[in-house]
């Protein structure tokens, strides 16, 4: 079976949550939520890569237990730990508190309204990876925690490629067939860092990256819960993200991804979005031009940083900055 998979990832704060709102209002695309279970630590692409290097029994175990602790949480609709972090991200507490406050994933909602096969989806997914499972215990085990143990052995290139290929694949159909939508689209701000491992599993799937003036996401990321919030540190994030991107991006085929940057979307969206649908196979249709682009904050980081914080931020994404085409 081959269908389109559409990806839309970025270094963050660079566009890729407008672009993801902009395509919902095309009604031939499925509406899925920010499910970060393909890229997130200790998800699909984390254990998919760990046996490309080691395999042991225990770490096998160690991941598959992960592995589904993470899809679970995703598919749990915890609606009060989302309305927790929703009004502490609005007081400006997040940064604040030295612990999380919410239940990890809480922010994920309607994952079983949107894929209503999901939890079946999962469990087969679960029974795919598990040979056998026996009864015992590792010294490395925690206190009080149940003894047993799954065990598997799947060759990294073929099996395991196949296995996760089929439960992503099987996820799409389902979000499709249940929304009667003809194309999928799914935004995570991290795709571009692990699209060479995607194309392992999902050879049809592209990508689209959007970027942005190094700069202002540099002050942007200042702001966020998940990034520093120093300057030259938030800098080095950032142009850490980028390096990797680009190593990516040589290995890879140049038709597996398509390019453009904020400010572009932004002046010109009609002529942007039309390649884009393009690009993706997807029919144009002008509810597309009805999302707001004024709001995108272009050159934010000249009032945002100081004159000297310029300056270090300026030097240390010299080559991004000059790299991307900007002054």
């Amino acid at each position: 079976m081959r269908m389109n998979i559409n990806m839309i990832g970025g270094s963050g704060r660079s566009g890729t949550t407008i672009l993801r709102k902009i395509f919902d209002q095309h009604p031939d695309i499925a509406t899925v939520p920010e499910w970060r279970f393909l890229v997130d630590p200790d998800g699909l692409l984390d254990f998919y890569s760990t046996f490309e290097l080691c395999w042991t029994p225990y770490l096998y175990d160690v991941k598959l237990k992960r592995l589904e602790k993470l899809l679970r949480n995703v598919g749990r609709n915890n609606y009060f730990g989302a309305a927790s972090s929703y009004f502490l991200k609005r007081l400006g507490w997040r940064k604040k508190v030295p612990f999380r406050l919410a239940p990890a994933y809480s922010e994920v909602l309607h994952t079983q309204q949107c894929c209503r096969d999901y939890k079946i989806l999962v469990g087969q997914l679960l029974d795919d990876l598990t040979e056998f499972r026996f009864n015992g215990q590792w010294f490395g085990k925690k206190f009080l925690e149940k003894n047993g143990f799954r065990y598997g052995y799947p060759d990294h290139e073929f099996e395991l490629a196949e296995i996760f290929r089929r439960f992503y694949r099987g996820i799409v159909k389902s979000v499709l067939n249940y929304q009667d939508k003809k194309h999928y689209l799914e935004k995570n701000t991290w795709n571009i860092l692990w699209f060479d491992k995607t194309l392992e599993i999902l050879p049809e799937s592209k990508l689209i990256h959007i970027y942005r003036d190094p700069r202002d996401v540099v002050s942007s990321y200042m702001n966020q819960p998940w990034c520093p919030s120093d300057p030259a540190q938030a800098a080095k994030y950032y142009k850490d993200i980028m390096q990797q991107w680009w190593k990516i991006k040589k290995i890879i085929p140049q038709e597996s991804f398509y390019e453009i940057s904020l400010e572009l979307l932004v002046s010109d969206p009609e002529t942007t979005l039309r390649k884009l649908c393009e690009y993706m196979n997807i029919n144009w249709d002008n509810s597309l031009l009805k999302i707001d682009l004024t709001g995108s904050h272009s050159g934010r980081w000249k009032n945002n940083l100081t004159h000297n914080q310029q300056k270090l931020v300026c030097g240390i994404l010299e080559n991004q900055i000059n790299e991307l085409g900007y002054e």
